[in-house]
């Protein structure tokens, strides 16, 4: 019983680690941008995950996470009013480098 407790404890180690996968075709384009796999390999999601937990009784970060969550929310309602908008060649532009045409992958 001790064994396949060991066993089991290793395993969920083993899932809370972040694997660096090599495989262009198993990663999302968030996943390819971020680098995030590479950043993170090896480490404890467990930790990771703790790290974003505020202390309840921390009222300055609470209204510094509360001020970042209003800025992300209304910069994400002028994404899709741009959307709305049909403004979608914009983000072609947005990314590109030269001034006389567009990228051929949106910011």
């Amino acid at each position: 019983m001790n064994e396949a407790e060991i066993r089991d404890s290793e395993y969920e180690c083993q899932l809370n680690k972040v694997h660096d996968s090599v495989s262009l075709v198993t990663q999302t384009p968030w996943l390819r941008h971020t680098r995030w796999e590479r950043i993170f390999a090896g480490k404890d999601m467990k930790e990771l995950v703790e790290l974003t937990e505020i202390p309840k009784d921390d009222d300055e970060l609470r209204y510094i996470c509360d001020s970042v969550e209003r800025v992300l929310r209304r910069c994400f309602s002028g994404v899709l009013d741009y959307n709305d908008r049909g403004w979608s060649l914009l983000g072609f532009w947005l990314n590109s480098v030269d001034r006389i045409k567009e990228n051929t992958k949106p910011f």
